[in-house]
Order: structure tokens, then sequence, then C-alpha cells
């Protein structure tokens, strides 16, 4: 029940963040909450995805676009915010171990 309630509170942050213009002035000063998150993570790729479930949304997108960054494998993926990568990582974050690096979770929807 906690992980369906992880993602779809995921699912629809990330929708929301699709909507609206272009919001990287507020979120670039928000910060991450917490101890936890992609602000403990190098570049997000050595986030694990209970790490990913618990982080804030914009931690969340820059450690997908992090980890498609650093995977050749991911040449060409189209990770903007909201879009069907990020929301397909998301899901599959929150079913997968919690244990389970974000890089290979992406790296498995590359």
């Amino acid at each position: 029940m906690r992980r369906l309630l992880a993602l779809a509170a995921t699912t629809l942050a990330l929708s929301l963040s699709a909507c609206g213009g272009d919001d990287s002035s507020t979120t670039a000063t928000t910060g991450a909450s917490g101890a936890s998150g992609a602000a403990g993570a190098t570049g997000g790729t050595d986030m694990t995805a209970s790490e990913f479930i618990d982080a804030s949304i914009p931690d969340e997108i820059e450690a997908v676009q992090s980890a498609v960054d650093a995977n050749p494998q991911c040449a060409g993926v189209d990770a903007k915010p909201g879009g069907d990568f990020q929301v397909n990582v998301a899901i599959d974050a929150a079913s997968a171990d919690p244990d389970t690096p974000i890089s290979e979770v992406v790296a498995d929807n590359c």
C-alpha cells in the first residue's frame, strides 16, 4: 500500500511539474528536504530507489537526468520533467527493491 501511495504521489507530482512554464527559478531555491535524497548522492547516480522515492521532485528529476547523462546506453533519451521516461522511472523505482541503485532503474528504461 505504501508503494502504491508513493507511486501515485510521484506520478501526480511529475505530471504537475510538466504544466505551467519554466519553473526552474522557483525550484532552484527550494533545495532538498531532510537528510536523505539527491542532496546526499553524487550526481544522482548513487541514489537508491528508496532515497529516490523520499527525495523532492526536483531532486528526483535531477537524479534521473544525471543517470541518463552518465549512461551511454541512454543516448537520445528524452528525460524531460513530467515526460514518459521520468514517469516510467518513478513507477519502476516505487516498485523496485529499496536498495536498487537509481542508475540501474534508469538503465532498465533506456
